[in-house]
């Protein structure tokens, strides 16, 4: 019995390992590397991921631990190492911050310890430090031909308390594709054409951009394109595809909401809403349901407090074979969407822009809609097998960016599977002082960029939008967000932190990504606003974007109609010690020894608290209050460097 054991295991690590054996030599090297010794386990498996072309990728995946300390290290089957993570069962957090050069020199002499040609294949594209826990986090593009290759990179994970790399990662491309597999830039056709293909399907125009919560909705101009812009091969001026699921309607919304007995009104609405029996009626005479089930229906509220049913039909024992969700307003019987899944997919198959449009104007024509949609000029684009038809919303001749009707088709059935309607509440402002429609393409232009990148099995040189599809102020031209705020600088950048009495520290918490990426002058007083944004950057990324309509709910008393209003001394100190987890002390008792403050008759009580705790963690340095005075930029760094770097603890 044990012979046929020996002989099955014999087998099973052959077939493991036909591909790529393991020897002494190679775990010898990766031992020396890293310095691990003393294991008291080992083990080595394999995996395997497939590439479109037929190839695939292979690796060795080696894992060692001692008593203290676990490594794991991903070869390919050259002996390139492509993986790297140890965990210390130590967790030791004491450390001392690293400046920027400092973390940059232990990544990079990290990559030259596996292989020197890194450093030179790949550049330093931005870093993120997560100042509570001790870490920074580099990300690393390659570039070939001087010109970055879009979703190829490193990324590199450095702990300050022992000044060592715990985690490395890099795409597997990296090892397929040489750089002499990448198309040479001349190549590339001119930017213009490329950008004019864009302009014939999808152009930039003026819009407007819906922003601020269900209560107070506006829409400010904007100049941007309706639908996502796709990426173009530069030497084709073809659409790469980059394959995605298809859109799903989900069974709740974002205001999903229960009735209310107590609440008369809501009762008066109910009574004139459409049965449940006049809408499956209604589902089953426009759609085919035959040989589906109804799984379920629900009454619910969509954002803008209206009633509308939601039905949900799939095929009995198998929903994967066929099934959809269909919603229906409540009161006048109106689609407000569908949404189809089957299992039968061409992402190939070609339909013509004309032959799309007229299935969608067809499926249009059966059912009640918003009439302030442009029918006559719908925009469409193309991809993995299906064709998108959107009728954008117009108000004031403007059309609404990302409201109005979507339509999809299955190009290869030619049926529709997907119908979804979009309408806010919102104001629209008329058109007034704006740039002109050539001064904003110049701004676009200005982000539609030259890059590589793998797009299935081979290096592609593509023409693209850096960060996305553009959607620019229409009184300016600035980059602004889906929230309507401005897209923050990639990087740090002060005119006169020189001049600063704070220098020092400043420079400290730009090294470690924490400021205001978006100002300039470090005197100027900065809006509670502001201030929000650079508290919610800290740990963060600097280009997280914030939702004002839900204030961050540890700052205590903010209310979203105070985001304008200039950042005073006192409401700095509150919401700082908030950030830490200071909270709830405004009705504290007086107990504090009235000399630390020169004008402590004069501090206002609920704030009285914080200005000693703040005071006593050595956040707070001066001697007055000033609480009443509007805060500059380079006094909330002190603060923050203080609260932060100095008094991490706390």
């Amino acid at each position: 019995m044990k012979k046929i054991i020996s002989s099955l295991l014999i087998v099973l690590l052959f077939t493991n390992y036909i591909y790529a054996t393991p020897n002494s030599k190679e775990i010898l090297k990766i031992k020396k590397i890293f310095g691990i010794t003393d294991a008291t386990e080992f083990n080595i498996t394999t995996s395997e991921n497939s590439y479109d072309d037929g190839g695939s990728f292979k690796t060795l995946d080696y894992h060692w631990k001692n008593n203290d300390t676990q490594y794991n290290v991903s070869t390919d089957v050259s002996g390139n190492i492509f993986r790297y993570h140890v965990n210390y069962s130590d967790n030791n957090d004491e450390f001392e911050f690293l400046t920027k050069e400092e973390t940059i020199k232990i990544a990079t002499d990290f990559m030259n310890k596996l292989d020197s040609k890194l450093v030179k294949q790949y550049r330093l594209s931005s870093m993120q430090t997560y100042a509570k826990n001790g870490i920074s986090t580099l990300y690393f593009n390659r570039y070939v031909n001087d010109t970055i290759v879009s979703n190829d990179n490193i990324t590199v994970d450095v702990l300050f308390n022992n000044k060592s790399v715990y985690s490395f990662d890099r795409t597997n491309s990296s090892a397929k594709f040489k750089d002499e597999n990448f198309p040479k830039l001349e190549k590339a056709l001119p930017k213009k054409n490329i950008f004019s293909n864009v302009e014939n399907t999808n152009p930039l125009r003026l819009s407007y951009l819906v922003t601020g919560d269900e209560k107070n909705q506006i829409g400010t101009l904007v100049y941007t394109h309706l639908l996502d812009t796709k990426p173009l091969d530069a030497t084709t001026a073809n659409p790469i595809t980059i394959y995605t699921t298809a859109p799903k309607e989900s069974s709740k919304t974002d205001a999903a909401s229960e009735l209310s007995d107590i609440e008369i009104t809501e009762i008066e609405k109910i009574k004139n809403l459409r049965s449940e029996k006049e809408v499956q009626s209604f589902i089953e005479k426009n759609f085919d349901t035959k040989d589906l089930k109804l799984d379920s229906k629900q009454l619910m509220l969509d954002k803008n407090k209206k009633y509308y049913y939601l039905f949900y039909y799939s095929t009995p024992k198998d929903s994967s074979i066929r099934s959809f969700s269909v919603s229906i307003d409540a009161k006048d019987l109106s689609l407000l969407s569908f949404n189809e899944y089957t299992m039968n997919a061409d992402n190939d198959s070609k339909l013509s822009e004309k032959e799309a449009i007229n299935l969608a104007s067809k499926f249009l024509k059966n059912f009640k809609h918003a009439k302030n949609i442009d029918e006559n000029n719908p925009v469409t684009s193309t991809s993995n097998g299906t064709t998108t038809i959107l009728y954008p919303r117009i108000e004031n001749n403007i059309a609404v960016y990302s409201e109005g009707i979507t339509i999809l088709v299955d190009n290869s059935s030619k049926k529709i599977f997907y119908y979804k309607t979009n309408f806010s509440n919102a104001k629209f402002p008329s058109k007034s002082n704006i740039i002109n429609l050539e001064k904003a393409k110049e701004f676009a232009m200005n982000d539609f960029s030259l890059s590589y990148r793998y797009v299935g099995s081979k290096p592609t040189l593509i023409y693209s939008y850096k960060d996305g599809t553009p959607i620019l102020r229409a009184s300016d031209g600035t980059p602004i967000s889906i929230v309507g705020d401005e897209i923050q600088n990639p990087e740090i950048n002060y005119e006169n932190s020189e001049k600063s009495k704070y220098k020092d520290e400043i420079t400290m918490l730009t090294d470690l990504g924490i400021g205001f990426y978006n100002l300039k002058d470090l005197q100027k007083s900065i809006t509670i606003k502001e201030f929000i944004t650079f508290m919610e950057s800290i740990d963060s990324g600097a280009t997280k974007y914030i939702d004002y309509s839900f204030i961050p709910s540890q700052y205590e008393d903010l209310k979203e109609s105070d985001l304008e209003n200039s950042l005073t001394y006192k409401n700095a100190i509150k919401w700082i010690l908030n950030f830490k987890g200071i909270n709830d002390f405004k009705n504290a008792t007086e107990i504090w020894d009235k000399t630390i403050f020169k004008d402590y008759d004069s501090i206002e009580k609920e704030y009285l608290a914080y200005y000693y705790i703040a005071k006593s963690k050595g956040i707070y340095d001066k001697n007055e209050s000033f609480q009443n005075q509007n805060i500059s930029a380079d006094e909330i760094l002190h603060l923050i460097y203080n609260a932060v770097i100095k008094n991490r603890k706390i």
